[in-house]
């Protein structure tokens, strides 16, 4: 079950906001204050799994340089376009192979996403799951902000906004020197822990 999750939203392991954190010169006290004049520390008020989550993606890697961001970005243009048009087939090619050749394997017979089942082939997961967020995906076609792009080494975080939606991301990795996605759908930033209904029906 494990690599279905990361096969369909590559979401981080909560740890990489441990390591964003200490890259970036924060403490384990970090949630500590004193009030003026006194020696004892209050706790503040504690992240949410959510906003933790959230800053692991923010703080992933480095900011993309513009090169990269105007790659990204038609890729995600034509990505909404076909996905928009329940093209499972032209999408295929835009995401990573490993995802694209694991899907039937990892959703064909699911039983937790009926709406995925029965699909053979990539092109055929994606169409399936295309049509079930079809709703949705009108309104990422008609237009997104690629808001940030964070990027270490061959993959990163993908952070968009729309209009009238939260933050949303998705994984993308660089095979042989071109841009794909590394998972099928976007996510709310601020999803929080994985389940199957905030990984793909839109919240």
């Amino acid at each position: 079950m494990m690599r279905v999750f990361a096969t369909l939203v590559g979401i981080a392991v909560l740890g990489l906001g441990v390591a964003a954190c200490a890259k970036s010169g924060g403490s384990a006290q970090a949630g500590l204050s004193s009030p003026p004049g006194s020696d004892t520390p209050t706790t503040a008020t504690a992240p949410t799994v959510q906003q933790a989550r959230a800053y692991s993606i923010l703080n992933y890697g480095r900011e993309a340089s513009a090169t990269e961001l105007r790659a990204v970005a038609a890729l995600l243009e034509r990505y909404y376009t076909v996905a928009a048009n329940d093209d499972g087939a032209a999408a295929c090619p835009m995401l990573v192979p490993s995802v694209a050749n694991s899907l039937a394997e990892d959703f064909g017979d699911t039983v937790d996403l009926p709406f995925l089942r029965g699909g053979k082939t990539c092109k055929a997961i994606l169409t399936k799951m295309f049509a079930h967020r079809h709703a949705l995906l009108a309104v990422e076609h008609a237009g997104f902000d690629l808001y940030s792009l964070r990027v270490h080494r061959s993959g990163g975080y993908a952070i968009l906004r729309f209009p009238n939606m939260t933050e949303r991301e998705i994984l993308v990795g660089r095979e042989k020197g071109s841009w794909k996605l590394d998972a099928m759908v976007d996510i709310p930033l601020y999803s929080g822990p994985k389940t199957d209904s905030n990984m793909i029906i839109p919240k």
